[in-house]
């Protein structure tokens, strides 16, 4: 009976869990989209659909990873407005590419 009442409260506790997970999530995906709203890619504004894909993903991962663009400035020993060109495409860093991939887990192939 008491390992019964164990297995329910666990159950009941992961479904309030991945229900605030999924409010989080699309409380970070509304963020993101007023974000890239404003995003010289925009498609609707004339913007390189690669470019545009590709930044959202990036912005996206920092999201999930909870790593504000500050923070990675600061690892990579760069501005963070060179950070921001880099994001947008404006400008290339092979130690940023290296770093996204490897560390934010974005893939240029899913893109």
């Amino acid at each position: 009976m008491r390992k019964a009442n164990c297995e329910h409260s666990a159950e009941r506790s992961a479904g309030t869990f991945n229900a605030s997970n999924q409010a989080e999530l699309r409380k970070q995906i509304e963020l993101l989209e007023q974000k890239m709203s404003k995003s010289p890619n925009n498609m609707n504004d004339g913007g390189s659909h690669f470019l545009y894909r590709r930044e959202r993903m990036i912005r996206f991962k920092m999201l999930q990873k909870n790593m504000p663009q500050k923070m990675l400035a600061k690892r990579l020993n760069l501005t963070e407005s060179y950070i921001s060109k880099l994001i947008i495409g404006e400008r290339y860093n092979k130690d940023f590419e290296k770093y996204i991939i490897h560390i934010l887990d974005v893939n240029y192939c899913c893109i």
